[in-house]
């Protein structure tokens, strides 16, 4: 049986290689250390030890890979995604973006309910190793795996990589800002749209984290004297405190984008 192919943008790259999880004898705890590097850490310090997340790995391993540089044998982009079923029409995907693909992903294949589309799940880059193209490959090669697997698309939730520094504005006026050129204002964005993927809307609560006020404060290393909301470093949105529970509330948004799959 053939294997998925190798894309152009990694084999005429003379410094990385791409690798799958089952040939790396470390393959989860070098992941692992990517995306700790290329997240803000209350997005994934408790969720890459999570049931879910490992689940993920163990159900989908041919779905797992990562980029080493050749030289130091060192990985330094790291892809995820995971196979779902949908028989809708795309524009209606769920406003809960990442926590709904995941969720329905491993739901779908305790099930064996058959998957008909591939969603990302992570593409992560150590900040070192970025503006060489590798998000590119690891788009590229979820590209292939989807039509490998006779998917009908490719779809990602999306974050933009310059709305942090917006954190106020919201997302459906985000999304629509446009650089001197015409195109889209955000990095992230116009990189996918340039590649031919389709924005399909925002996904309002993509993802949804949920501590306690004092655990939000070890993870920003921040106080928040009050109840009420808060900028903090490295979100999109402002976080949500309320000292009546005991509860700080983080809503990510995300945008919703699909890569045709012929």
């Amino acid at each position: 049986m053939s294997s998925p192919a190798i894309p152009r943008s990694i084999q005429s790259n003379s410094r990385f290689s791409l690798v799958c999880s089952e040939e790396r004898e470390f393959f989860s705890q070098e992941a692992d250390e990517v995306v700790s590097q290329s997240y803000p850490r209350f997005l994934v310090e408790d969720f890459i030890r999570s049931e879910p997340w490992s689940r993920l790995r163990s159900y989908f391993p041919e779905f797992q890979f990562g980029i080493v540089e050749d030289a130091t044998d060192k990985m330094v982009a790291q892809g995820s995604c995971l196979p779902l079923p949908w028989n809708h029409p795309l524009d209606e995907l769920p406003n809960t973006g990442c926590d709904w693909a995941l969720t329905t992903g491993l739901d779908a294949r305790s099930k064996n309910i058959a998957p008909t589309i591939l969603s990302a799940s992570s593409i992560a880059v150590l900040p070192e190793y970025r503006r060489q193209g590798l998000s590119h490959c690891l788009l590229d090669y979820m590209q292939e795996l989807a039509r490998y697997s006779h998917y009908s698309a490719l779809i990602l939730a999306a974050c933009p990589s310059h709305k942090h520094l917006y954190p106020l504005t919201p997302m459906d006026r985000y999304i629509n800002w446009q650089d001197k050129s015409g195109f889209a204002f955000d990095p992230w964005l116009r990189t996918n749209l340039q590649r031919g993927a389709e924005l399909i809307g925002i996904c309002g609560r993509s993802t949804v984290v949920v501590e306690s006020i004092g655990k939000w404060e070890e993870l920003t290393r921040m106080r928040f004297p009050e109840t009420g909301s808060y900028i903090i470093p490295g979100a999109t949105a402002p976080l949500d405190v309320n000292y009546e529970n005991d509860r700080a509330t983080y809503i990510e948004p995300n945008v919703w984008l699909s890569y045709a799959v012929s």
